[in-house]
């Protein structure tokens, strides 16, 4: 039965539900707007100052039917620079993706980021707030759904047997091997055994003069000495004994060892854009102790524990000049201390009140 309405308009804020979503200092916000005119129904939602995430961010809307749980895909929205974005989704406002639940049974709206254990940097709850996380779960227990809904990318198919391919037949072509043929290691090792080696003889040797063989018997000749230690030096090595010399030459051809890339260890971590188009990665004090340069002492300077305290995160990233270190703070706190090397001060694109301690560890 259709729920006879003309026109109904909801605005609904979105609140910070999860933390480690925010660029800087500015924490994630946005709002969303319920509309409902006859037999249509759109809900438009717009979100700032959110963290890039690359895969985006899903948006479910959850509703509540005779203790009867549903989550209905919205789409999926994906922060700029700023962290803004903003999503349309339209639907039937009495009989919502056919499930014959209409719109007056929504109880939130929510932006995803983690679907397996529900997290959300925002959430916003229709009347009363509620437990979204259990009724999300139970939705998904219930659907028997374990993947997110994927509308807007196409579903990939994965073929495991390849077509065949004719190829025409061929003079003196290699013979198919058997499938029951055994490829065992006594199979190997026999045919191994089989296929004799070739000896190589050794070169036949020069007999030594009576002063090369018995130099010290010869009156002490120099060449002799010399003839005598490199044949004693030439059968040491062969024997394995000892291992040849390299040469200058020889040396100056091997490559260079490259030093490890100090940014790999970090590049799953969250990303932010602070200074524009360069990617910095957020790390944590723990985790900048595993760069060689900062030691345990040097952690424990309260440079690093108060803005620990207060802002959470450090970041690193590269630029055209090296790889950077950056401790958040504001712009009118005093110059740290010169030997930790923090002395140049960059403020954010977007709130130059703010910014980062900057310190290369690294000449690229």
């Amino acid at each position: 039965m259709m729920n006879p309405r003309r026109y109904e308009k909801q605005f609904l804020m979105l609140r910070k539900d999860a933390t480690g979503f925010a660029i800087g200092t500015k924490q994630p916000w946005g709002s969303c707007i319920l509309e409902l005119k006859n037999n249509t129904g759109r809900l438009s939602l717009s979100v700032n100052s959110l963290r890039r995430h690359t895969d985006g961010y899903p948006v479910y809307a959850i509703a509540q039917k005779e203790n009867t749980p549903y989550r209905f895909y919205c789409g999926r929205i994906f922060p700029d620079l700023m962290g803004k974005a903003n999503l349309t989704w339209d639907f039937h406002p009495d009989d919502m993706d056919g499930t014959n639940v209409s719109a007056e049974h929504l109880v939130a709206i929510a932006v995803l980021e983690d679907l397996k254990r529900p997290t959300a940097p925002l959430v916003a709850f229709v009347n009363n707030p509620c437990d979204w996380r259990s009724l999300f779960l139970q939705a998904e227990q219930r659907s028997g759904k374990t993947a997110p809904e994927t509308a807007q990318k196409p579903t990939l198919t994965l073929i495991t047997t390849p077509p065949a391919v004719s190829v025409p037949p061929q003079e003196n072509a290699l013979q198919s091997v058997p499938d029951a043929y055994d490829f065992s290691e006594d199979t190997a090792t026999a045919s191994a055994e089989e296929i004799p080696e070739e000896k190589k003889e050794p070169p036949e040797e020069k007999p030594l003069s009576a002063a090369e063989s018995n130099p010290f018997q010869a009156g002490g000749d120099f060449r002799a000495l010399l003839a005598a230690f490199r044949k004693e030096m030439e059968e040491l090595e062969a024997a394995g004994i000892l291992q040849p010399q390299k040469t200058t030459a020889q040396t100056a051809k091997e490559p260079a060892k490259e030093e490890p890339d100090l940014l790999t260890p970090f590049m799953k971590n969250p990303c932010l854009y602070p200074f524009g188009e360069d990617t910095y990665y957020c790390i944590s004090r723990k985790e900048l102790a595993l760069l060689p340069m900062f030691s345990p002492q040097m952690l424990h300077d309260p440079f690093f524990m108060v803005a620990e305290r207060k802002y959470r995160h450090f970041l690193i990233g590269k630029q055209t000049d090296g790889i950077y270190i950056g401790v958040p703070d504001v712009a009118d706190a005093p110059t740290p201390k010169e030997d930790l090397g923090f002395g140049v001060f960059l403020p954010l694109t977007q709130d130059r009140t703010h910014g980062y301690w900057m310190k290369k560890i690294r000449e690229s």
